[in-house]
């Protein structure tokens, strides 16, 4: 009956995370590798990775907290590239 309680514990959790953490790609996810956000999550990763791996001597040449704003600006430009629509197709309209 101990174990019982355990196992309910845990299917329940279970069934929690699939809920909430069920989800389905975009149509167009073979696109991605053009879209801003995923260039800018790119840069952002990057600039995190290069910095946790320069040799202390050339950190000092640079402030920690350029590389943090420069992170969150890219960041917040990732947030923006997802919320605008990025499939516009361009228009033959001549100006008369």
């Amino acid at each position: 009956m101990y174990f019982n309680k355990y196992i309910i514990a845990f299917s329940k959790t279970c069934l929690w995370f699939k809920h909430v953490f069920y989800f389905h790609l975009v149509p167009d996810w073979k696109q991605a590798y053009k879209w801003i956000s995923v260039h800018a999550m790119l840069w952002a990763s990057v600039i995190q990775i290069v910095w946790f791996e320069l040799p202390e001597e050339m950190k000092a040449s640079v402030s920690p907290k350029i590389v943090s704003i420069l992170t969150v600006v890219l960041l917040v430009l990732g947030i923006g590239g997802r919320i605008i629509n990025q499939n516009i197709k361009p228009t033959n309209k001549t100006e008369v």
